[in-house]
């Protein structure tokens, strides 16, 4: 007998439902009782099974329905998607029509989405009792989900000349570097807070970590995780958004903690369901696709800060860097460098890294001033496929050479030399300063006579004594940067 017809005499149709759909999950639905379940001619099964008077009898069937979708014919999925529609609209016990989205979130919903829309608004606009809400909200999830992979929002940055209060997010030893690009920079304990507009100025800085936009809070407010999303839904965060972002509300958040104790972070969830839900629906808390990321940070006395950040203007910043290896110098630390030593380079000057990696660091030098001829060194081939992938998305031009420096040899001689060391935290010290004087020998073989080595390395003591013992090299900076590692400006003699 046709299984599904089974079922319909079951008496325990809602576990038999359930082994169903593991079975079929894990793969070992046998093939002629699946067929029975993807067969138009199943839908008068269906229909009766759907009248079950076990609400979690429907529930299952739903998820099935959405489960099965991959194995029906294109022509018959629409019957299986009008079922799914028709019942959700009968379907009159809350935490069940959750399930009903889930499912129509396999098929396509053209023809229901002003249908859902509405459903949608409905649950939006309308007052729950505290009972429902765990159920509401399910369902209201499932639906922004659905639709928001149908209504996609192409989001542009504005260039509002708006000037809005910003922080920039950096680590603690570059922060007096940061600060000295902004006319009124005020230096603080996470960054540098400033009041701008000059948007591709503060987008195309190296030296920060995330851009963060204060939200404005009304006076005398004060700001809980307990009324933190009542408090945001009534705040200017929507027309600051308005006026950054091209495509208007419904606008995707998600929400992100800094230097908070443990106890705050599961409010999440709870702050994003009434900042919703205050809203109307202008903000929608979708985690795995967002366009603002809210965090809160915690004041001096107790009390909640709160900023947004835009992730696509920050992941536009390096968005050259398509490919990288787990050694790769991070964009951030790149750009970084070259910011604080750029009032040493050059333009139009010859450039070479001799441990290249992917080309991030070449890159970031030749966006900041142009240089004319450029050079990238590495051992290890997957490096320089990836740096010429990455520097063909840069839009520019760089000749990479799959070779090791000490025996590389060329017809002119380079004016700059700029790269970061490779760790070599394992090796022997007598390895580790024969491998720096190579270097250094090396490098005054295919240098001008006033080049210029701007290198980032994690052996200062050993940089300094042989800076100290050489007749052909003097220190013109050492630039702090990271806990193990500095910036060391050197200058040929």
């Amino acid at each position: 007998m046709n299984r599904l017809k089974e079922l319909c005499k079951d008496k325990k149709v809602r576990q038999s439902l359930s082994q169903i759909r593991e079975a079929l999950s894990e793969g070992v639905l046998p093939e002629e009782e699946l067929l029975d379940f993807v067969n138009a001619d199943s839908i008068l099964d269906y229909e009766a099974l759907f009248q079950n008077d076990d609400a979690k009898v429907r529930k299952n069937l739903a998820l099935l329905i959405g489960d099965i979708e991959p194995y029906i014919s294109e022509e018959h999925k629409m019957y299986f998607s009008d079922l799914l529609m028709k019942y959700y609209q009968l379907e009159e016990t809350l935490f069940v029509k959750e399930s009903y989205v889930k499912g129509l979130a396999s098929y396509d919903i053209t023809a229901y989405k002003e249908v859902l829309k509405n459903r949608l608004e409905e649950l939006q606009n309308q007052e729950h009792e505290q009972a429902e809400l765990k159920h509401v909200r399910g369902e209201r999830k499932q639906l922004e989900k659905i639709l928001s992979s149908t209504d996609a929002v192409e989001r542009k940055f504005s260039y509002t000349e708006q000037e809005f209060e910003l922080l920039l997010t950096a680590d603690e030893l570059i922060r007096d570097g940061l600060a000295q690009f902004f006319h009124g920079a005020r230096v603080s304990a996470s960054g540098v807070r400033i009041r701008s507009n000059e948007w591709k100025k503060i987008y195309s800085n190296g030296l920060y970590n995330e851009v963060l936009y204060l939200i404005p809070m009304k006076r005398g407010t004060v700001l809980t995780k307990e009324n933190a999303g009542s408090v945001l839904a009534d705040s200017k965060l929507k027309s600051m958004l308005d006026q950054l972002l091209t495509g208007g509300a419904p606008y995707h958040f998600r929400i992100q903690w800094k230097g908070l104790p443990e106890e705050h972070k599961p409010a999440s969830k709870e702050i994003g369901f009434v900042l919703e839900e205050a809203s109307k629906g202008v903000f929608q808390n979708v985690p795995s696709d967002y366009d603002v990321e809210i965090q809160f940070q915690i004041r001096k006395d107790g009390t909640l800060a709160p900023f947004f950040r835009l992730p696509m203007m920050e992941i536009e910043r390096f968005a050259y860097r398509r490919e990288f290896l787990p050694t790769s110098t991070a964009p951030a630390t790149a750009a970084a460098m070259v910011s604080l030593a750029g009032k040493y380079m050059r333009r139009d000057a010859q450039i070479i890294d001799p441990f290249c990696g992917v080309g991030t660091l070449l890159i970031e030098r030749h966006r900041f001033i142009h240089a004319r001829e450029i050079y990238g060194l590495d051992t290890y081939g997957d490096a320089i496929r990836s740096a010429r992938v990455n520097t063909e998305a840069a839009g520019m031009h760089a000749n990479y050479i799959n070779r090791d420096y000490f025996d590389f040899k060329h017809d002119y001689l380079f004016d700059e030399v700029i790269t970061e060391f490779p760790d070599l935290f394992a090796k022997e010290p007598e390895e580790r300063e024969a491998f720096y004087k190579s270097f250094f020998k090396k490098t005054m073989e295919i240098t001008t006579e006033d080049a210029v080595l701007i290198l980032l390395s994690n052996e200062e003591k050993l940089i300094k004594k042989l800076v100290r013992l050489s007749s052909d090299y003097r220190m013109e900076q050492v630039i702090d940067f990271r806990k193990r590692s500095k910036i060391f400006i050197l200058r040929r003699k």
